[in-house]
């Protein structure tokens, strides 16, 4: 056996150490990659990172395929201040001031929209730069809070806000406290500018100035405009949903995310993407609404037109298809009214600081605070405010009393010219005054003493069933937040008093959309009169696909109320024409109903209440109405109409009723609602005569 050399000993001997070292090596690395320290944890970074890809939102069409809210990618401008051109002995940015002219040229804004925002981030770099503190107390609080802004914190009062330096972390124990490390990372993202049109991007490109960049955003952009602003809504800067068919469709019209995922290097640059890597965005699906672009428009003219000509403070409008349901209009104006004042609620010991001046205006339509941000955040007052409905309400319990034929149509009640009293002592009055009406011409006068009497002539339950079958007191769920039930008087509470009231449209409060829902039963003809439709925001999938619907009505009823309100809608058109030769000749015969209601004062503000001897109204201030449906032959659309309040110059003339102020808008919109939809005129045998006398109210 050979000995071993000096040198093979030396060799297995470096070889050993060598083997343990390797050994020792791996051991560590092993348990700095299962078990690192907590100081070490901090720096560890994975070294692949995933971009999660935003998904394109889905159109929002009218029912004939036309945008109503889009989205694109736009360009924004940022700069990073790191990149600007410098001087290269003195290291400041060049011609600074130069830039910023130039670059507020091509955007088209004035220079320090952008100009302070960007000059304060470069001196808060260069206190990083020198290792200066990132909040100096000596600098002005708009500075502060400007650039505590941008690094994402708050400043407390009294306090500082400090980074603690892992490697001096003993060092800052053995002293009493900890080491502030000063930020050292310069700000390197500074967004000048919102999305810009295609020119000015252009301009921007050209100017190829170092340190300014584009970069691409997703816009929502609403083709529509602001006859539909209210019904679409609007999403926020992160393109969050806050009101309108955005938010209450936001699923559908959302879509899924997508995500990409790359390996970086040491210093978080990519360096490879491997080909299954890549999961596209899928884009929202559209959502097709029932509205249509152009009778929303024409609609909202005549509201307007409506609203201006009558000094009112707002005007309601829904224009609805009879036989589907479908929402083909909604408008919601409201108006300054320079001389209406707030009302003088009284104090909880009913004193009042100012008295009740019956010459005033008061402010009757709640405040709106968003919409005069944007008329997309306001309140969509068709469906979330409530109104007293008046004698629009009657042709409803007219039809259930008739139904269950406890009154003939030819039996006359007594309606004591104008005035009478029921057996529990409430009197009733009427504007036109009768001696005695048959049953049918109660509906066509309006007479609120016949409709009490016939209302006494069925149970309580039989009345409240009934208004609750026709949809009121329940949400129409037609696909936009926030909407409103109504109100309707709850079983135990509800009284003689209740019962009276509510014959003729008072001690009850709708939303227009429910109104105009409810109305379709006397504007469906054949197997379907009498029924109630199911209310449509969006487009149905399959328009011929026929439709469940629930019968509330006997078709006979529903019938004679079409009848009697064709006279009603006659006498209205014979007073425009007579104020107005050019509006007469209407091509279209239509049947329709008025209503003026006093307006609710509703709830007292915390710590007030209602003045003393006030009944919970505003006097002298109405909501007046009118509701319609055409053309009668075979109905297309209703019509419903709210004018807010109309000027108190009218009450003198008795012209602040509804069929003065929002009948007109009505027929002026069916007439061309109809005339769009191409619907041939109405043959003469389908027009009445107008009743003589009084227009119903």
């Amino acid at each position: 056996m050979m000995r071993a050399t000096r040198t093979d000993i030396a060799a297995r001997a470096i070889v050993g150490v060598v083997s343990a070292g390797l050994l020792i090596m791996a051991a560590r690395v092993g348990q700095l990659q299962l078990s690192p320290s907590p100081r070490l944890v901090q720096h560890i970074q994975p070294r692949t990172s995933a971009v999660s890809l935003p998904p394109d939102r889905g159109p929002i069409l009218d029912r004939r395929g036309r945008e109503l809210a889009t989205s694109r990618f736009g360009w924004q401008v940022f700069i990073d201040p790191t990149e600007l051109p410098r001087d290269k002995k003195t290291g400041q940015i060049k011609d600074l001031d130069a830039i910023i002219g130039s670059l507020a040229e091509a955007m088209g804004v004035p220079a320090d929209e952008f100009g302070e925002k960007l000059l304060l981030v470069i001196a808060e770099n260069g206190r990083r730069a020198a290792n200066a503190p990132v909040m100096p107390e000596d600098g002005p609080p708009s500075v502060r809070e400007f650039v505590g802004g941008l690094l994402g914190f708050k400043r407390e009062p009294e306090t500082s806000t400090v980074l603690v330096s892992m490697d001096d972390e003993d060092d800052a124990a053995e002293q009493g406290g900890p080491i502030v490390e000063p930020y050292k990372n310069p700000i390197r993202y500074v967004r000048v500018s919102g999305v810009l049109e295609k020119e000015k991007v252009d301009k921007v490109r050209a100017l190829n100035i170092s340190g300014v960049h584009l970069e691409q955003r997703l816009v929502r952009e609403y083709p529509g405009g602001a006859p539909v602003a209210a019904i679409i809504g609007r999403l926020g800067g992160q393109l969050d949903p806050q009101s309108g068919a955005e938010r209450s469709h936001n699923e559908l019209l959302t879509g899924e995310r997508g995500r990409v995922s790359f390996v970086r290097d040491s210093t978080g640059r990519p360096i490879w993407m491997n080909p299954d890597s890549y999961e596209p965005a899928t884009p929202g699906k559209s959502l097709r609404l029932s509205i249509d672009l152009e009778l929303q428009r024409l609609a909202t003219e005549e509201l307007v037109r409506g609203v201006y000509e009558n000094n009112a403070a707002g005007g309601r409008l829904v224009l609805m298809d009879s036989m589907t349901g479908e929402i083909v209009a909604m408008a919601d104006v409201v108006r300054h009214v320079p001389e209406a004042v707030p009302f003088p609620w009284a104090n909880a010991d009913g004193s009042m600081d100012v008295p009740v001046s019956h010459g005033d205006r008061y402010i009757t339509i709640f405040e709106d605070t968003m919409r005069a941000i944007d008329p997309a955040l306001g309140r969509n007052r068709c469906v979330q405010d409530v109104y007293e409905p008046g004698s629009t309400f009657k042709p409803f319990v007219w039809a259930v009393v008739t139904q269950l034929g406890v009154i003939g149509l030819e039996e006359h009640l007594p309606t004591g010219n104008g005035q009478w009293r029921t057996p529990y002592g409430r009197t009733i009055n009427d504007v036109k005054k009768f001696p005695s009406l048959a049953w049918q011409d109660v509906l066509l006068h309006s007479s609120n003493i016949g409709m009490t009497q016939g209302a006494m002539r069925i149970s309580r339950d039989q009345l409240r069933n009934a208004v609750l079958s026709f949809g009121f007191g329940s949400k129409t769920d037609i696909g936009l937040p926030a909407e409103t039930p109504g109100i309707v008087t709850s079983r135990k509470d509800w009284t003689q008093w209740t019962q009276t009231s509510v014959s003729f449209g008072q001690e009850i409060a709708v939303t227009p959309v429910q109104m105009a829902r409810a109305f379709c039963i006397f504007a469906r003809t054949g197997p379907l009169a009498g029924t109630l439709p199911t209310a449509r925001l969006i487009a149905p999938e399959y328009p011929d696909r026929p439709e469940l619907f629930r019968r509330v009505v006997d078709p006979r009823a529903a019938e004679e109320v079409r009848r009697i309100l064709s006279a009603v809608a006659a006498q209205m058109e014979a007073r425009m024409a007579e104020n107005d030769k050019s509006e007469s000749h209407w091509k279209y015969a239509i049947f329709g109903k008025s209503g003026t209601a006093q307006i609710p004062l509703g709830k007292a503000p915390k710590g007030k209440r209602r003045p003393p001897g006030n009944k919970g109204y505003f006097e002298k201030q109405f909501n007046s109405s009118f509701i319609a449906a055409g053309p009668t032959e075979n109905p297309r659309l209703v019509c419903l109409v709210v004018i807010d309040d109309p000027g108190p110059e009218l009450r003198p003339r008795l012209r602040h009723f509804g069929s003065h102020t929002a009948g007109p808008v009505v027929r002026r919109v069916l007439e061309r609602s109809l005339t769009y939809l191409g619907v041939p005129p109405s043959p003469e045998s389908s027009r009445v005569e107008a009743p003589a006398g009084p227009v119903a109210e």
